[in-house]
């Protein structure tokens, strides 16, 4: 139910792109945990911005993520251990490579993470049963780099962050990026 809403956060914030954007992309993929070391999902949606007069290349983007992982399962003696994992970010892509001859662009990531980590023991196994949660808010940075390959208005992209906090994790990421129609703006806006 969470993550439901916050995808719907997500379209949302894409459908109103302020004005000041020079254009709005969306973007989904697969992602990879190091800590938790399972696979998940991620959507997002960014905002990239030009150097003035500068019509064809796109110097930054900034952009709202989210990420949730399969749930890990471990099993001990006395029961066993579920760990989830998802999180939120607020990332900005620096681009600082992109060729007139092929349409590659290469960037650097810095941004904020703000994940949800919750463990839960189920106990068993000639132990009274009883059942423990606990969950804990981890608030830390992004830092990584990507590579993305454009096909007119889609992209591919691999991308890999190390998230800095009580939660470390390193990430990698692969999926495409959409930039959706630019509609028609008042100058001034």
């Amino acid at each position: 139910m969470r993550f439901t809403s916050i995808i719907a956060a997500l379209a949302v914030t894409a459908i109103a792109s302020p004005a000041f954007a020079d254009h709005t992309m969306v973007q989904f993929g697969a992602a990879y945990g190091s800590e938790i070391k399972t696979p998940g999902g991620h959507v997002g949606v960014y905002y990239g911005f030009r150097n003035e007069g500068d019509a064809e290349f796109t110097t930054f983007r900034f952009g709202l993520e989210a990420d949730a992982f399969f749930p890990k399962s471990l099993d001990r003696v006395d029961g066993s251990t579920k760990l989830t994992w998802w999180d939120l970010n607020g990332n900005g892509h620096w681009l600082f490579f992109e060729p007139d001859e092929v349409p590659i662009a290469t960037y650097i990531l810095l941004g904020l993470n703000v994940a949800r980590v919750s463990r839960s023991f189920e106990y068993d196994g000639g132990v009274p049963p009883r059942d423990e949660d606990t969950s804990a808010w981890k608030i830390g940075g992004n830092v990584g780099a990507g590579v993305e390959y454009r096909f007119g208005a889609v992209a591919v992209f691999l991308e890999g962050k190390y998230v800095i906090s009580s939660a470390e994790q390193a990430v990698g990421f692969a999926g495409l990026r959409i930039t959706l129609p630019k509609k028609n703006r008042v100058d001034g806006l």
